[in-house]
């Protein structure tokens, strides 16, 4: 089989810890099991693509300056290029900032996992002060609430969504 995963990050160039790091061992597992990986990811220092025996790593999402919705776009366009050109059975994204949207969007019948690691809302609470917190739980940001209501469809279109914790299921009822 072979699987597209996509993320902002990929080590060793932008990437350890977090998402980033997830994805490296996730992909090498899948080519431990004899799958064949392609990971679509952040530039670095440069755009460039590298084949590693069964392994691909493109770098070719642009970040910097630009906005949700084009990140968005532009992650939907590399996508598709890339699955029209390989034999790829699977689309792996991330539920942080609906990255995977878009694509989702034109493609609803391309299998698609999204992998739910706890929401923009959950990391604007968590990375707050107290107070912030309360007040946050209370009144949530607009842009927190629709950065989080994509998220949310991002991962009603997927066709599995799969999580780190059983505690991240249980808050978003994602069973």
């Amino acid at each position: 089989m072979h699987v597209l995963y996509v993320t902002t990050t990929f080590p060793p160039e932008n990437g350890w810890g977090g998402i980033g790091t997830y994805v490296y061992h996730i992909a090498q597992g899948m080519i431990a099991q004899g799958h064949r990986v392609t990971v679509l990811c952040g530039l670095g220092k440069q755009s460039s693509d590298r084949q590693d025996g069964p392994l691909r790593v493109v770098r070719r999402i642009v970040t910097e300056g630009r906005s949700g919705g084009d990140i968005r776009n532009q992650i939907a366009q590399l996508t598709s290029q890339l699955t029209r050109e390989s034999e790829i059975a699977v689309v792996e994204f991330p539920e942080f900032a609906a990255l995977g949207l878009e694509f989702q969007r034109q493609f609803p019948d391309y299998p698609s996992v999204v992998r739910f690691h706890g929401g923009t809302a959950l990391c604007a609470w968590a990375a707050a002060s107290p107070f912030k917190r309360l007040a946050r739980r209370v009144y949530p940001s607009r842009a927190v609430q629709e950065l989080d209501k994509l998220e949310q469809e991002s991962m009603s279109r997927a066709h599995l969504v799969t999580s780190c914790s059983r505690a991240a299921v249980e808050r978003y009822k994602l069973d």
